[in-house]
């Protein structure tokens, strides 16, 4: 069948769910949503996401989903201002119909219909989605967002490193890296005592977390809506994943928020999905103490977090023993994408990373 023979249009729910969950299995081999349930799973992301429209596009083929663009709302907050934007989520194509332009050409329905009033679309683009995204679809590239590791076990290092006479310079290098680690554990978990801070692991997301946004919603430029119902909505609604909260008080007042996705087992990296505090030292030391200290005791190999380039932020990170990684040849989940959809968004604002508050959380969503 010819491209020009598919009927491309507006996806609509629920009358094409099962068109989308055949379309999904043929293409990763899985039911949608992992271990959860699939029809969950979906509504979660696509019906209880930002402000509950269906933003996404889709060909069909007859009875059968040809292809699919994935778009979901996203509350956001732009220069001061709370407005509804969108995320880029899930683009697939049917193998019988690929090579055919239909990633594009949904894109183009779908900015010129569904997402026609949505000023900012944004996104992290695969390998495959790049070129058609930036050709046709008018986005831009930022720079990798900066990524920060701590490395306490197993590091993935070359195997040249793991010679004889080279092998036990590394060990001993990566003990001298966990003892100083654990030194600076205790500096700054002594600090956080000095400064009446205290960290405590919550049961989900703290009911005065709102408090903590107001704070520090504007130490960015651009920033999706972290209040207590996206938090909420986004860890502890999550159909299949368990994240685990910790909050960092100074008498009552929350000062700080770390949301991590513990892997399952030792010798697995811990991922900071969530690092929500202000440009305050002592508070982005107790958040880092906090991380390296759960993926210490834990056994797990690392922790990895995305962080911005505020001097305090980084600079609690250095003192724990987080070192700053490159993005890898070949990996381009870590580099953003966007399009200014409308004429009112500024080009300027929203094409700088340093203007981004993001997270892991902003990236894994699935």
């Amino acid at each position: 069948m010819a491209a020009s023979e598919l009927e491309l249009r507006p996806y609509r729910d629920p009358q094409d769910r099962p068109a989308f969950m055949e379309l999904y299995r043929a293409i990763y081999g899985r039911p949608y949503g992992g271990t959860a349930d699939a029809d969950a799973a979906f509504a979660w992301m696509y019906r209880e996401a930002g402000d509950g429209r269906l933003l996404a596009t889709a060909a069909f083929a007859g009875e059968q989903m040809a292809a699919f663009y994935g778009i979901v709302p996203v509350r956001m907050r732009v220069d001061g201002k709370d407005m509804v934007a969108a995320q880029s989520l899930d683009s697939m194509t049917h193998p019988d119909f690929q090579r055919r332009g239909l990633f594009a050409k949904l894109g183009q329905l779908a900015y010129r219909e569904t997402c026609h009033d949505i000023p900012l679309v944004f996104g992290f683009p695969n390998e495959n989605a790049l070129p058609p995204r930036v050709m046709r679809l008018g986005w831009m590239l930022l720079r990798p967002v900066p990524r920060f590791g701590l490395i306490l076990r197993e590091p993935p290092l070359p195997a040249r490193l793991h010679q004889p006479g080279v092998g036990a310079a590394v060990d001993a290098a990566m003990l001298g890296l966990q003892w100083r680690t654990r030194v600076a554990e205790w500096g700054a978990f002594g600090l956080s005592r000095l400064r009446h801070l205290r960290t405590e692991q919550e049961p989900g997301i703290p009911d005065d977390v709102d408090e903590l946004w107001q704070e520090v919603r504007d130490d960015y430029r651009v920033s999706v809506l972290r209040d207590r119902a996206y938090l909420t909505w986004r860890y502890d609604r999550h159909p299949s994943v368990k994240y685990t909260v910790f909050s960092v008080r100074e008498g009552r007042k929350l000062r700080g928020l770390l949301v991590l996705r513990l892997p399952e087992g030792e010798a697995r990296d811990v991922m900071a999905t969530e690092w929500l505090a202000p440009a305050a030292l002592d508070v982005q030391l107790a958040m880092a103490e906090k991380l390296a200290s759960v993926t210490r005791r834990g056994r797990h190999r690392a922790a990895f977090v995305l962080n911005s380039f505020r001097r305090q932020d980084v600079a609690a990170l250095l003192a724990l023993g987080f070192v700053p990684l490159p993005q890898g040849r070949g990996r381009m989940w870590l580099v953003p994408g966007v399009r200014a959809n409308t004429p009112e968004m500024p080009p300027e604002t929203v094409c700088h990373i340093d203007h981004w508050r993001l997270s892991y959380g902003d990236m894994d969503v699935g």
